[in-house]
């Protein structure tokens, strides 16, 4: 089993990356775990790479149905995908200009100086709310202007709230069964190549460079959202 991860959560997260991208990373990943051989397999449950290149093929022959490719196509998500990208970078501008405070001998609160994990969309806006309201309270202790990363931290939390995942949970009911199964099998591949990510880098904690080939960079490339449909090109395996 890659996890135990609930459907919902599995559909939420296949739909949020762009299918060509992770079907490549997917190539990718695969392609250097099966280099390393038993030292890497000796780390992961049994049978995981096989799982994991099973989930790999059933998202590249799903894309051969039309359904299936036109539902992946208009994807709904483009909206939230580029406010969850936004929200993660802000986050990490804060954390970096708070904890320079901090060193500076201005304590700071510890929500601002070491930033949680958020994967969820109430996740990621209780965390914004929280966040942007202690950055408003402890503004004058920082060297520089924050009114601009306030406003910005604002406007993110608004439109993560407009794209609720609630409305992604009524959404995924009017989908045909084809098309959740899809979504679920590129959430599932997606988990798999994170864990073998986080394998390798084990297996090479004292090899950095080999470590680093454990990494989602095609995945990321433009940060390996899905675009607007008028496009053609949006946290963490961090």
């Amino acid at each position: 089993m890659i996890t135990t991860l609930a459907h919902d959560e599995l559909m939420s997260l296949g739909e949020r990356y762009r299918t060509d991208y992770l079907i490549e990373q997917g190539g990718y990943t695969l392609g250097i775990a099966a280099k390393e051989g038993r030292s890497l397999v000796a780390l992961l449950p049994a049978d995981f790479l096989t799982e994991v290149r099973a989930a790999l093929d059933s998202v590249s022959a799903a894309m051969k149905d039309k359904t299936v490719a036109a539902a992946d196509a208009k994807s709904a998500t483009a909206s939230q995908n580029a406010a969850f990208a936004g929200a993660k970078l802000w986050r990490s501008k804060i954390m970096y200009r708070c904890r320079r405070a901090a060193s500076m001998g201005n304590p700071m609160p510890e929500e601002l100086v070491h930033v949680a994990r958020a994967k969820t969309v109430p996740a990621v806006i209780s965390q914004m709310d929280k966040m942007t309201k202690l950055l408003e309270a402890n503004k004058a202790a920082l060297a520089t202007d924050t009114a601009a990363l306030i406003k910005q931290g604002q406007e993110l939390t608004a439109a993560l709230k407009a794209a609720d995942a609630s409305q992604e949970v009524k959404r995924f009911k009017d989908l045909p069964d084809s098309v959740l199964a899809f979504y679920k099998n590129k959430g599932l591949l997606y988990i798999g190549l994170k864990v073998i990510n986080y394998a390798g880098r084990e297996l090479h904690a004292g090899e950095p460079e080999k470590a680093a080939q454990y990494n989602f960079s095609i995945l990321r490339r433009n940060h390996g959202k899905k675009a607007p449909q008028a496009e053609t090109g949006a946290d963490q395996g961090k």
